[in-house]
């Protein structure tokens, strides 16, 4: 891990693609981490949002899943409006098999 986690997120991401919700899902995931890291927020995060309420991995967001995943979602996830399960932070690390919930 770097010395400065401020360091790997402060540039924002270039993209110049058709797909609204690229940006506001990478900027959920940089907020989350920040926040749990104890690292600043980046500016430029603020500034994406999805224009809809939509599911991390492109899963409808309609349902019993989505109302599941929306209850034990961290609450950045409602300013970007992009949703997941907490754990996904996880992915990687030995905690990721854990117990869900």
């Amino acid at each position: 891990m770097a010395s400065d986690k401020a360091a790997l997120i402060r540039e924002a991401p270039v993209y110049d693609g058709d797909d609204p919700n690229l940006l506001p899902a990478i900027a959920v995931i940089v907020h989350a981490l920040a926040d749990r890291a104890g690292a600043p927020v980046p500016d430029w995060v603020a500034g994406h949002r999805a224009p809809e309420d939509v599911m991390m991995f492109a899963w409808p967001f309609d349902g019993r899943y989505a109302r599941w995943v929306r209850r034990r979602s961290l609450a950045v996830c409602a300013y970007h409006r992009v949703w997941f399960h907490p754990r996904t932070l996880d992915k990687g690390t030995p905690d990721w098999w854990l117990p869900w919930d």
